[in-house]
């Protein structure tokens, strides 16, 4: 299909998802999906999955089909952590939720979700639809039956919520903290004991003293299991997650299965997701550190020499994961790449732009990474707004 008639096509269906219900809609079909969160109701990291499934129940439709999600909170139907495998062996149709949980499955599968010292949520939502991540995502989570969609855009978390104050790197020596991914690699070098505890006993763990320091999530995040209650410090900038990216990934059966003419408007409805969770979250952000500031944390900085050991200890762990895992090798090469590559314009929109200009890179970077411009209008990307329209 021309790009001229796929955009028309896609138009047409659009215009009657919003036209709403008339004499011809009683004829529809409708497909229901139960899909489920890896985050409990009650707090904000639900959000985008909350968004999610309210934007596809409106507007993925058509005359013919209609899309209904059946949507649960995490462990309402499966416990959080089999969440994912629930959605890859087709109990559920879809979940929805950080891939940084999916470490032991597949570590390449974490970069999808965060990364320390690396994206935001802006960078990877240029570098998933433009720079290649896209292909990647759907390679990787192909492996496991998985169509994979970024539908939540969540920002750097608030910070490291501690009883001692931490500001060099040695500071971290000997402390208890509460944190998941692929940070507990680096503060183990660090000196650090890591603990895996789950997101509703990170409260009573600070209270109880079985931990000196946990992370959670940004502030809005934070404030909603009310971790400025048993913390003196809130230790910034959040090194160890810049990005919180959750995804919908769908039981590769379920989405095959769908009308192809709803496919494009549910890729819509993920791209809506990523951006409105994304305003959601930071706009929240605001509120919550009143909160914090009113409860007297005592917010500190790192230091700025502390913070590139960090990203030096981030590069040299990027590079031994790299040398396990291909599939890591692959995807991470390709973040960086991008990051370097628009390192030069990052650095030229400072103090005004978002995101860090990075010191270090690991050694499978390429000297020069290359991005052309997309200048064929027929290439689905081009416009970026429906690309799986006439494939």
């Amino acid at each position: 299909m021309r790009r001229s008639a796929s955009v028309v096509l896609v138009g047409a269906l659009f215009c009657l998802a919003v036209m709403g219900a008339g004499p011809a809609m009683a004829k529809q079909k409708v497909i229901k999906w139960r899909v489920q969160d890896t985050f409990a109701a009650g707090i904000a990291l639900s959000w985008s999955g909350e968004i999610l499934a309210r934007t596809i129940n409106d507007i993925v439709r058509t005359e013919n089909y209609r899309l209904e999600i059946e949507y649960h909170y995490g462990s309402e139907l499966f416990p959080m952590a089999e969440t994912f495998e629930a959605a890859r062996t087709g109990a559920l149709d879809a979940a929805i939720g950080w891939p940084g949980f999916l470490k032991g499955l597949n570590s390449a599968l974490v970069l999808f979700g965060s990364f320390p010292n690396s994206y935001t949520p802006e960078d990877f939502a240029i570098w998933y639809y433009y720079g290649g991540g896209r292909q990647l995502a759907d390679e990787v989570y192909g492996k496991y039956n998985m169509k994979p969609f970024a539908a939540g855009g969540g920002g750097i978390e608030g910070g490291l919520w501690s009883n001692v104050k931490v500001t060099k790197p040695e500071d971290f020596k000997g402390l208890k903290i509460r944190c998941p991914g692929f940070s507990e690699d680096i503060l183990t070098m660090l000196g650090a004991t890591t603990m895996a505890i789950s997101p509703d006993e990170i409260y009573l763990a600070m209270d109880r003293g079985v931990v000196d320091a946990a992370e959670f999530s940004f502030p809005a995040g934070d404030v909603s299991i009310s971790l400025h209650e048993v913390a003196d410090y809130l230790i910034v900038p959040a090194w160890w997650q810049t990005a919180m990216i959750t995804l919908l990934a769908v039981n590769m059966d379920s989405y095959n299965k769908l009308p192809d003419e709803l496919k494009p408007l549910l890729e819509y409805a993920t791209k809506v997701s990523y951006i409105m969770s994304f305003a959601k979250w930071e706009y929240s952000n605001i509120d919550a550190i009143e909160t914090f500031t009113k409860a007297g944390t005592k917010i500190t900085k790192l230091e700025d020499e502390t913070i590139e050991e960090l990203e030096r200890l981030t590069v040299q762990l990027a590079e031994q994961e790299a040398g396990k895992n291909p599939d890591f090798l692959k995807v991470a090469k390709s973040q960086y790449n991008f990051l370097k590559g628009y390192g030069q314009w990052r650095s030229h929109s400072k103090p005004y732009g978002q995101g860090k200009v990075h010191k270090y890179w690991p050694n499978f970077v390429d000297e020069n990474p290359q991005f052309p411009w997309i200048t064929d209008k027929r290439d689905n990307a081009y416009f970026g707004i429906f690309e799986t329209a006439g494939n």
